[in-house]
């Protein structure tokens, strides 16, 4: 199907180059002065460690699998603080190389957190109103119609209770931030009152036992969620800063991402509450491989997965400062070289 610039579909794409040495000191000088202003050694090491930017070498194959499968989307909004890699064709039409300046309010920069980052979104210039936010860890494997992600101009998602499971991570608290805003924002009962077919619906299967059990809870204590491609609107965001603006200025505010945050899933959270979406069935669990390097049997699920494309999506997502490093990333590397030969447009030609 041909996309006109009123129903188009964009993606917007952040990535940093964790190796180039002119960052690195930049970071690293930014991060000398958290430690200064009061903020511990082990938020700031957690901020900076490793596995957060090195580079695995796949970036092209997740292009290469936007081209192939996602052929119906308009163009892809590459973020960057500024350095590319060295294959990427700026010239190819359906790119817009965006730097934080372009669209990140200056009193925010420089940033190193992906909250910062991801907060704005809906700012980047010539953005289309539908969007899918893509990690630079997901891949395309398989074709994917645009109605997975949009119909009738608006976002396919789920509204499915969870409960947060406690854990002594730094991530953890950030999530339970989220729910705190929404629980503030809105009353539970009301809101699946108001939009109880979408709360309750055939698309999500035995899914409807969560919602139905958690109703005996006065707040929201948790979503599923999904590290997957994200369809939003950039109304969804702009309905964010609107309801909760002091939340997302003081994430902003930190140059490195803090437990005290809020992150992008608290504007996925008041779409939900607002009913501005259209339900679809929610993925399953092994659409995910979230695996830490090293793990002999998930490494092999997740080449076999490359392989078959018996997922729509990857995430193959570094969890993990193992010394298989280089070895995984091969593995990895020649697999999605397999699945994906032939060079995109959005590569130079050699």
């Amino acid at each position: 199907m041909k996309v006109t610039d009123q129903n188009a579909v964009d993606i917007v794409l952040p990535w940093v180059d964790g190796s180039d040495p002119k960052w690195l000191k930049k970071r690293e000088h930014y991060a000398e002065l958290e430690l200064k202003n009061g903020v511990t050694e082990e938020q700031e090491r957690t901020a900076n460690a490793e596995e957060r930017f090195r580079d695995w070498g796949l970036l092209r194959y997740l292009f290469r699998g936007i081209e192939k499968n996602l052929p119906w989307i308009r163009k892809v909004h590459f973020v960057t603080e500024g350095h590319l890699p060295e294959w990427l064709d700026g010239s190819c039409p359906k790119l817009n190389i965006v730097k934080h300046e372009d669209f990140i309010p200056a009193e925010y920069l420089p940033t190193f957190s992906s909250h910062a980052i991801e907060l704005n979104f809906h700012r980047i210039p010539g953005l289309s109103e539908n969007f899918i936010y893509f990690n630079d860890d997901l891949f395309a494997l398989r074709a994917i119609p645009e109605n997975a992600y949009f119909k009738n101009g608006l976002p396919r998602d789920y509204a499915i209770q969870n409960a947060r499971a406690v854990e002594l991570d730094d991530f953890f608290f950030i999530p339970m931030i989220d729910d705190a805003v929404v629980n503030r924002l809105f009353t539970k009962s009301e809101t699946v009152k108001k939009h109880c077919g979408k709360w309750f619906s055939p698309c999500y299967g035995i899914y409807n036992l969560l919602n139905l059990a958690f109703m005996k809870w006065s707040n929201f204590t948790g979503f599923v969620d999904a590290h997957l491609p994200t369809p939003y609107t950039k109304r969804d965001f702009e309905r964010a800063w609107e309801l909760a603006g002091e939340r997302l200025e003081r994430a902003c505010r930190h140059r490195f991402r803090r437990n005290d945050d809020v992150n992008v899933w608290v504007i996925r959270y008041i779409r939900l509450c607002e009913g501005r979406f259209l339900p679809k069935a929610c993925e399953p669990l092994d659409a995910m491989f979230s695996f830490e390097l090293g793990e002999e049997e998930i490494l092999k699920r997740c080449l076999k997965t490359i392989r078959t494309g018996s997922r729509p999506v990857i995430c193959i997502n570094d969890g993990s400062r193992a010394r298989s490093f280089q070895r995984d990333a091969k593995k990895i590397q020649e697999a999605l070289e397999e699945r994906f030969p032939k060079r995109s447009s959005f590569e130079r030609k050699q």
